[in-house]
């Protein structure tokens, strides 16, 4: 009996493989973010300073790499159930959307100072540092049901969890903070915003209950207006909240009541947001110095363009024009365009400090456009400034920065994502058998490797700046995990050592996002503790775990163990999700 292409490959079903090497992916990204101390870590476990690779160099490239082979057994099913090229693509801009507002808003640039939604909290202790983060989680939970989710109503509750931390946090805040001293009006005050967004989620994700919403939305707008005129923090959130509520209005739902409420809350919007504008707002001005880049914008940007490229022409062979095309360019464009004041970029030359000369600042083209097109909306720790006295006052001049999520290395990122649409479209293929398809991630990996390394002699392997070789020699690197994952858990069937990853990857999104929010959290929450002095002080809990581990480990290794624990916590975090079955998806 002759094999037909049936018998040789079985319908794909979802690949385990792809979910264990995402799970060995986050893994790897939390135990490189969170070392006890950023003093004390082994080489490998840190970015190369500039030309060069290491483990962790790994992680991002082969993170989008495996987007690109998610879509293609994503998207192809759901066109063969009929969704139109156009619907499914507005899906892929909503999820990009969220992606971006998710790093826009986590919590490792949420305003920490006066400046901020809640003034004197970062002196307030415990309960003032649960009042900013439960205003942080509501507000991300009502940015992905207003955008759109499948499960709306675990994001639901969440938003009412971070409802309550911020109501907790208003009311036993120390006593030296405004609110408390203005008491329960400023509770109110907080109750009323609370009510408004409930009210408006209400109508947006369960229309059954819309009155309800309708009249929860109602009362929060008395109780603003009733301390309105006395608090003007309360206008501020207020704001923000009326603007959400007319987004999700106008693009949710289409009934008579919320039209009128959209155009009313549209209209107070836009005279909230001139005000903000005129007088000089402090959030205001927190918006206008966001760092617009980052690890979750990329993804989404290069998700979206990815994902455009392939509807746009899906054959296998078009996406590898499009990689060698997007490739050359910027091979070309980073080593022969001259840069204006520097002349032919120069790629040995690394970051450069206050004592370079001003002429060599911008010695390669990501380090120009970064600095003329986003300015101060760049990565904090990339800024150079210049600091002059005028006259008798000091003032601040930016002369430099850089962003390695920044605007032209987009473009090679984008083919690691293409570079996983490939291999999603070979394991695809009903024609193969799985020994073959194995066989085909070797051979192709091993070539892009050594493609990529005989790249590097002219265009260094270089993450910052996400060079062509650094992109190809990813790729086989990808290539050559997943293809020993596939043939370990997806054709000999040992599955049982890979499970802690799988629970990984089955949230990776949610691992990833809430994992920092947590490390920042460690890092601002203070404990009491004995100095070296023997004098008591206040230091971080991520730092008094540390120091706690230095009584009986080395720096280094009490760094490495501190980042293990944390890797295993979330583990146990991804297990429980995994046995419930909660799967939190944008």
């Amino acid at each position: 009996m002759s094999e037909t292409p049936e018998t040789l490959s079985p319908k794909p079903q979802r690949l385990m493989s792809l979910d264990a090497l995402r799970g060995m992916t986050i893994a790897g990204m939390l135990l490189v973010n969170n070392p006890g101390s950023w003093s004390n870590i082994y080489w490998p476990l840190e970015h190369a300073a500039w030309n060069g690779w290491t483990f962790t160099d790994l992680i991002f490239p082969f993170f989008l790499f495996m987007v690109g082979v998610a879509m293609m057994f994503s998207f192809p099913k759901r066109l063969a159930r009929g969704e139109s090229r156009g619907h499914l693509f507005g899906h892929v801009v909503r999820r990009a959307v969220v992606l971006f507002l998710l790093g826009m808003f986590s919590l490792p640039h949420f305003p920490s100072t006066a400046e901020g939604f809640f003034p004197a909290l970062e002196s307030a202790g415990l309960w003032g540092n649960v009042a900013r983060w439960g205003t942080v989680w509501a507000f991300l939970c009502a940015i992905v049901l207003i955008t759109g989710t499948k499960r709306p109503r675990a994001w639901f509750v969440g938003y009412l969890i971070g409802a309550v931390l911020v109501l907790l946090g208003c009311m036993w805040v120390d006593i030296t903070d405004p609110m408390k001293i203005l008491g329960w009006r400023a509770i109110t005050q907080r109750g009323s915003v609370e009510l408004i967004v409930i009210g408006t989620l209400v109508m947006i994700s369960f229309p059954r209950a819309g009155l309800a919403g309708v009249a929860l939305t109602l009362a929060g707008v008395v109780a603003m207006l009733s301390t309105l005129l006395d608090m003007g923090l309360a206008l501020q959130i207020g704001a923000f909240v009326v603007i959400l509520m007319a987004v999700a209005l106008v693009f949710q739902r289409r009934d008579p009541v919320a039209r009128f409420v959209a155009t009313a809350a549209a209209s107070v919007s836009v005279i909230v947001a001139m005000a903000f504008v005129v007088m000089d707002d402090p959030i205001w001005q927190w918006l206008t110095d966001r760092r617009l880049t980052g690890v979750l914008p990329r993804i989404g940007f290069c998700y979206l363009i990815a994902s455009a490229i392939y509807f746009a022409t899906p054959s296998h062979r078009a996406i590898v024009k499009w990689i060698i095309v997007l490739l050359a360019i910027y091979w070309v464009w980073m080593l022969c365009i001259p840069i204006p004041g520097f002349g032919i970029p120069n790629l040995e030359m690394g970051f450069p400090t206050l004592e370079t000369p001003r002429d060599q600042l911008f010695s390669n083209w990501c380090f120009f456009i970064d600095y003329h097109v986003l300015g101060e909306h760049t990565w904090g720790y990339r800024t150079l400034w210049l600091t002059e006295t005028v006259g008798g006052q000091e003032t601040r001049t930016l002369i430099w920065s850089f962003d390695p999520e920044g605007i032209l290395s987009t473009m090679s990122a984008v083919c690691s994502v293409l570079f996983g649409v490939l291999t999603g479209l070979w394991l695809q293929r009903r024609d193969t058998a799985p020994v073959e398809k194995t066989n085909g991630m070797f051979v192709w990996g091993c070539a892009l490797c050594v493609i990529g390394l005989v790249m590097s002699i002219w265009f260094p392997i270089n993450k910052r700046i996400w060079t062509s070789s650094y992109t190809v020699f990813m790729a086989g690197m990808a290539l050559l995990c997943l293809g020993m994952c596939y043939h370990l858990i997806d054709v000999k069937g040992y599955r049982r050592w890979a499970m802690p990853f799988v629970w990984f990857g089955m949230n990776a999104i949610t691992a990833f996002f809430f994992s920092g929010q947590m490390a920042v959290m460690l890092g601002r929450l203070k404990v009491r503790a004995l100095s070296e002095s023997g004098d008591l002080e206040f230091v971080s809990w991520n730092r008094w775990i540390y120091n706690s581990l230095c009584e009986v480990l080395r720096p280094i290794d009490a760094s490495l163990v501190y980042a293990i624990g944390f890797v295993l916590f979330w583990t146990a975090i991804m297990w429980v999700l995994y046995r419930r079955k909660i799967f939190l998806k944008i």
